[in-house]
């Protein structure tokens, strides 16, 4: 799939925009749904994800992810200073 690439999905019977938007340095896909959808989509990613090592992680950790794969496209991870 193409970077910025948006499509339609169903995730335990709710309606979820996944995008491919993610700053980690991999092709990830940010998944959009209602607030009254979330916790339902979450379980059922974890379950789904359960036996192969899906873990939470901080939004902050793609900052390091981003800039071990090289990426300087977000400004944090230039410094608090840009010239």
């Amino acid at each position: 799939m193409l970077y910025l690439y948006i499509q339609a999905i169903n995730i335990a019977g709710h309606k979820v925009r996944a995008m491919r938007v993610s700053f980690v340095g991999e092709m990830g896909w940010e998944l959009h749904a209602q607030n009254s959808a979330a916790l339902d989509v979450y379980h059922a990613l974890f379950a789904l994800g359960r036996d192969l090592g899906l873990k939470n992680s901080g939004y902050r950790a793609m900052d390091s992810l981003s800039m071990e794969k090289g990426n300087k496209e977000r400004p944090n991870c230039l410094g608090t200073r840009l010239k």
